[in-house]
């Protein structure tokens, strides 16, 4: 093999190399990217038509029909539910997304929880969720506890700070005095672009 015939095959190897190092940075960078969040109110918004029960701790979560990370998210949700024994209500609310959003339906263990579909992003607004998988938490009294995801990165699963505050909160919701807790929230955006 001539030097030339060497130099080529080694170019390519090169050219592969750095393609391959591209995607899996592309890749990461687009797993780890957050979407954006608003802020969300310190008590209830007194403006919202979702239900809350006064007597437990309400969790709203933000989903997107079409976003794929959504199954992440709400698989998250159940791992907090099954680890939690705190009085917990979960509420679901759906944005339109191209299919309308009316045939999103949660997880059978969660299936009697409200969905309520959000057409105009008025909850949506209200909470300051722009993301799917964002997740409020308001304890019984009305206070925020946390607010933002429940995963680690996008449509990625496990152990993660968002859910751990979650349970943190639930398991200190009589204490007052403590801070809201956050995390960044990973998935797509709750209104669609034009």
């Amino acid at each position: 093999m001539g030097s030339f015939a060497r130099g080529a095959i080694a170019f390519a190897v090169a050219a592969w190399c750095g393609a391959v190092g591209f995607g899996v940075h592309a890749i990461y960078a687009y797993s780890t990217t957050p979407g954006a969040r608003g802020d969300a109110e310190a008590r209830w918004p007194a403006a919202s038509a979702l239900p809350r029960d006064p007597g437990a701790a309400t969790l709203v979560m933000f989903v997107h029909p079409d976003c794929p990370c959504t199954s992440a998210s709400v698989a998250e949700l159940l791992e907090i539910t099954r680890a939690t024994t705190a009085r917990l209500q979960v509420v679901f609310v759906v944005a339109p997304g191209a299919s309308g959003g009316g045939d999103w339906t949660p997880p059978a263990e969660l299936a009697r929880s409200p969905r309520v579909l959000d057409l105009d992003a008025r909850e949506a607004r209200l909470f300051g969720a722009q993301t799917s998988g964002h997740v409020v938490l308001y304890d019984a009294a009305g206070r925020l506890r946390f607010a933002g995801g429940i995963t680690g990165s996008r449509g990625h699963t496990g152990d993660n700070i968002g859910r751990q505050a979650v349970l943190g909160a639930l398991a200190d919701a009589s204490n007052a005095a403590s801070a809201a807790a956050s995390h960044d929230v990973f998935g797509c955006a709750l209104e669609d672009e034009p």
